[in-house]
């Protein structure tokens, strides 16, 4: 399956609708011309979802194959794979109410915002934690040079 495939099937489908259409207008046909207009109305929904789907994946095509060329970045394989799955995973959530408009995308929201809150508060208390012991002596050191000024404050 290719795009130009996909794009081919979608306008041959169109035009079939809309002949359809017509032909449930002559006859009065009305449950047949509602349907047709709503397929109708649908695939510019479904064209913008796909359109956002498949820009999505080339920019981070174009993005993991940067990260992976460079070699400043440390665990550049595993940094391309996490921001692979993370523009994924959102461009899914942008597209998911596109393509199928009567899909509830809360849940995906709710649990990405979990599970980037749960990183944030993560990677900050190990920060802090590393820091904390990291730089014990030398807060210590400090602290025994500005014993006077540190009883002044106090």
């Amino acid at each position: 399956m290719t795009l130009t495939g996909l794009a081919t099937m979608l306008v041959k489908l169109v035009i079939i609708a809309s002949f359809l259409g017509i032909a449930a207008d002559v006859t009065n046909i009305e449950f047949l011309r509602g349907l047709v207009t709503a397929f109708i109305n649908y695939v510019p929904m479904l064209l913008q979802g796909l359109v956002i789907i498949v820009l999505a994946m080339l920019a981070i095509e174009y993005v993991t194959d940067r990260i992976e060329a460079g070699k400043q970045i440390p665990f550049a394989k595993t940094v391309a794979m996490v921001a692979k799955a993370f523009v994924a995973y959102t461009a899914l959530v942008i597209a998911l109410p596109l393509v199928l408009p009567s899909a509830d995308v809360e849940l995906l929201r709710v649990s990405f915002y979990l599970l980037v809150g749960s990183l944030a508060v993560s990677l900050g208390l190990g920060m802090a934690i590393a820091i904390g012991l990291g730089l014990k002596d030398t807060v210590s050191d400090l602290a025994k040079k500005r014993k006077s000024d540190i009883e002044k404050i106090v």
